[in-house]
């Protein structure tokens, strides 16, 4: 199986970014509606074999600008750094900080957290990681400049640190990807923004909100133009999908699509992509939310970190009219979480058998594209 990746950018704003498995079911919609509903159970009845069977991960945030990309993926779920090793970064960097052994302490934990809470990591960043040529200690040890901070340099921004890892809210890139993208200019102040916006529910009665209306809000995601997403879809035969893609273009992608949300355009430049790998792994990172099957994971081995998801999701209420549209709940493991490699494969996971209605089988998608990487063994 080939790995292709494809590009997308909203026209406007998003509930979040499309998961694996609400990029499943679009496709699957979408071979519904471009061939047959025969053809998709015929498709996911004998997926595992059949010639069309196709992989995805979850969309990632990718920067553009002048025919120049960075491409991020998920930060992988690395062990924190022990507090012997915090109190060692402290004591290191006491006089770079240039305000006691105390200062030094509390800013050091208060970068570690936020270096914590960074979602993505640059291509260059990810292939160090998986290549153990960086863990949470290095990465911190990374984010400082050599020397001490001038004095009137009191902010610390990218700028100011000039570490060899730039940390950009929830992007983490190194310095040589911050200079080539942003140069001199002067960086935008959000790349990704989040706003709560307030809604209304109409009454269809009284055409108002009393009665069964009401107010309601919702989280909206805009992006700042030189952030686009992609993902990947790994299959034997891109050209199948294409229509496909097309349709989804017009279609959406996600919930909220009548309402103006989740509208993509959809680059049909479609390319192969090879993803960083180590050359003697002892795991696999997942860029799909994960199921796994029974005993594809050795979960007394290691090395073994990982988030988890507890999801519930609705079947097509447009499709499935006068019923129950709640899936069961289920438990992902969310992406970038690492698993002990037991056997290499081009995808892990399943297709679970989740619910039924009328006779038909609702499946829930947790497969996902594997990383192989090298973790919990530095080099170099």
């Amino acid at each position: 199986m080939k790995t292709y990746i494809i590009k997308i950018r909203p026209y406007s704003s998003i509930s979040n970014f499309p998961s694996s498995d609400t990029l499943f079911g679009a496709f699957c919609w979408g071979i519904r509606y471009i061939y047959t509903e025969s053809e998709l159970v015929g498709m996911l009845d004998k997926f595992y074999h059949h010639k069309n069977s196709f992989i995805l991960s979850s969309c990632f945030p990718m920067l553009s600008k002048n025919n120049y990309q960075i491409y991020f993926f998920p930060t992988p779920c690395l062990p924190d750094i022990t507090p012997d090793e915090t109190d060692e970064l402290a004591q290191k960097y006491e006089t770079k900080f240039n305000k006691g052994k105390k200062y030094s302490m509390v800013k050091v934990m208060e970068e570690l957290k936020k270096l914590k809470k960074v979602e993505f990591v640059s291509e260059k960043i990810f292939s160090e990681i998986i290549n153990g040529k960086m863990d949470m200690r290095r990465l911190s040890e990374n984010y400082y400049a050599e020397g001490c901070f001038p004095e009137k340099k009191t902010s610390f921004t990218p700028e100011n640190l000039g570490g060899r890892i730039k940390l950009l809210g929830k992007f983490l890139l190194n310095s040589e990807e911050y200079l080539n993208f942003f140069g001199k200019e002067k960086r935008p102040p959000s790349l990704i923004k989040s706003e709560i916006i307030q809604k209304n529910l109409i009454d269809r009665f009284t055409m108002s909100t009393s009665g069964a209306g009401e107010l309601y809000y919702s989280s909206e995601i805009f992006l700042n133009p030189l952030v686009k997403l992609y993902f990947l879809v790994r299959t034997n035969n891109i050209d199948y999908f294409k229509p496909v893609l097309r349709w989804l273009s017009d279609t959406g992608i996600g919930g909220d699509r009548t309402s103006g949300r989740n509208q993509y355009e959809i680059s049909d430049n479609i390319k192969e992509m090879k993803l960083p790998e180590s050359l003697s792994p002892n795991c696999f990172i997942n860029l799909s939310r994960f199921l796994p099957k029974k005993n594809e994971i050795d979960f007394s081995k290691k090395p073994l970190f990982y988030n988890l998801l507890p999801y519930r999701s609705k079947v097509e209420s447009s499709v499935f009219r006068d019923v129950d549209i709640w899936k069961k709940r289920i438990i992902y493991f969310k992406e970038g979480s690492i698993f002990p490699l037991k056997e290499k494969k081009f995808f892990y996971g399943e297709l679970k058998d989740i619910k039924e209605i009328k006779k038909k089988k609702i499946k829930q998608n947790g497969l996902t594209i594997p990383v192989f990487g090298k973790i919990g063994e530095l080099n170099g």
